[in-house]
C-alpha cells in the first residue's frame, strides 16, 4: 500500500530509537473546518467554543492508497476504511515528540 501523508508534518515510524519509515508531509494537507466562538473572558484570555464542521483537502479513495491523516480528520469520517493516524507516540526525556510506534485507525 502506497501511503500519503496528509499532515502539515512528516512522520517517523520508530523500533526502539531507529527510524523504520520516515513519510513526508505531501503537497495536499487535509483538514476540519473550524469555527470558534468567544464564550468568555477570563482575565484578560478569550475562552472559545469550537466547532467542527466538513474535511477539506482530502483525496478521493483510491485502490491501494492509504492517507495519514490527524486524529480529527479521521474520527470525522469513520466511513473510510483507508485513513490512518499516527500511533502511539514515542517522546525524548523533555517530552518532545520523537516519532511513533506505528499507525492507528479509528
Amino acid at each position: 500500500m502506497k501511503l500519503v501523508n496528509c499532515t502539515p508534518h512528516k512522520v517517523d515510524i520508530l523500533l526502539g530509537d531507529v527510524t523504520i519509515r520516515s513519510i513526508p508531509a505531501s503537497d495536499t494537507i487535509a483538514r476540519c473546518e473550524q469555527r470558534d466562538e468567544v464564550v468568555a473572558l477570563f482575565d484578560g484570555i478569550w475562552v472559545t467554543s469550537v466547532t467542527f464542521g466538513q474535511v477539506v483537502g482530502l483525496p478521493e479513495k483510491r485502490d491501494g492508497v492509504g492517507y495519514i491523516v490527524s486524529r480529527i480528520v479521521a474520527q470525522a469520517l469513520p466511513e473510510r476504511d483507508d485513513l490512518f493516524i499516527p500511533g502511539p507516540l514515542i517522546r525524548d526525556d523533555a517530552g518532545d515528540v520523537k516519532g511513533c510506534k506505528g499507525l492507528s485507525v479509528i
